[in-house]
């Protein structure tokens, strides 16, 4: 049993297998970009929701340490003796060390201020 097929729908045939196969490099190509430009489109969308949601989470803490702020009820005393215990700077301390360095200078123009003025001819050196 030969079965003998027509020689166009075997031209037919090995032309569009011939174009399949020429063709699949390409198609594969486009494909491959479109995949990436999906990928990257995504990925970009993904970066964006995440950006929301740490701005959402941001604002939130923003906005409970404020409710804090304003509803705190301390008194000066305890601000300063927070400032203190947190930061290891003591004010009255920093402003006695201002008020010496101050007062340092104001003692040395008044030292120049008193002295006696030049007389008579003096030589620089002798």
């Amino acid at each position: 049993m030969a079965d003998v097929l027509n020689p166009q729908v075997q031209d037919g045939v090995v032309s569009e297998n011939f174009k399949v196969g020429a063709g699949a490099p390409a198609f594969s190509t486009n494909r491959s970009q479109a995949n990436a430009v999906d990928f990257d489109s995504l990925l970009r969308a993904n970066q964006l929701s995440h950006a929301k949601s740490m701005d959402l989470i941001r604002e939130g803490i923003l906005f409970a340490g404020l409710q804090q702020l304003v509803n705190a009820n301390v008194s000066p005393v305890q601000a300063v003796s927070d400032q203190k215990m947190l930061s290891g700077n003591d004010l009255a301390q920093q402003l006695a060390q201002l008020l010496a360095a101050l007062g340092a200078g104001q003692m040395s123009g008044k030292q120049g201020d008193n002295a006696p003025p030049m007389t008579g001819t003096q030589t620089p050196g002798k």
